[in-house]
């Protein structure tokens, strides 16, 4: 980073529930790919929940288990560096997708893929999402950087239908 430059953080941060993503998914996993597993959302997860994924923020293999965390986060003093719980409690706190013309939804489960970084957030569909909505904005902490991205429903139609 030169002097006096703003440091950037490149990330990828995508909607793995949605069904083009979860096709484009399948489709490369069939053909020797990546793996669904840490790649995009399963048809389950996707029917229950709205999947983001965040790549890019946290290390690869920088905590040693992949984790997650389901429910109400709790606190435990003698925690590990290296353990992902911590990492996962601060991502259930601090992230949130608000919503224009509805209230901001909290995650229900994070989970981590300690070997690639891979972050997937999990959003219950029990307020759902309508494609009238101006924007939802996915907003997190981690540490002192404030990570927000920008989805337009409007844009995420597919096939003629809203696909989240």
């Amino acid at each position: 980073m030169p002097r006096g430059g703003v440091p950037s953080l490149p990330m990828l941060i995508r909607w793995d529930s949605a069904l083009p993503i979860r096709e484009a998914a399948a489709e490369v996993a069939n053909s020797g790919g990546w793996s669904l597993e840490t790649s995009a959302a399963t048809a389950e997860e996707a029917a229950k929940d709205y999947v983001i994924t965040i790549i890019g923020l946290v290390p690869a293999k920088r905590y040693r288990d992949a984790g997650q965390l389901r429910g109400k986060s709790r606190s435990d003093d003698g925690v590990d560096a290296r353990d992902p719980e911590e990492l996962l409690e601060g991502l259930m706190s601090n992230t949130r997708l608000l919503r224009s013309g509805g209230r901001a939804l909290s995650p229900e489960n994070v989970k981590l893929d300690g070997e690639t970084g891979v972050v997937h957030v999990y959003f219950a569909r029990t307020d759902p999402i309508l494609a009238g909505e101006k924007e939802v904005v996915l907003t997190t902490r981690f540490g002192s950087l404030t990570v927000q991205k920008i989805f337009r429903p409007i844009n995420m139609i597919y096939r003629g239908r809203l696909e989240l």
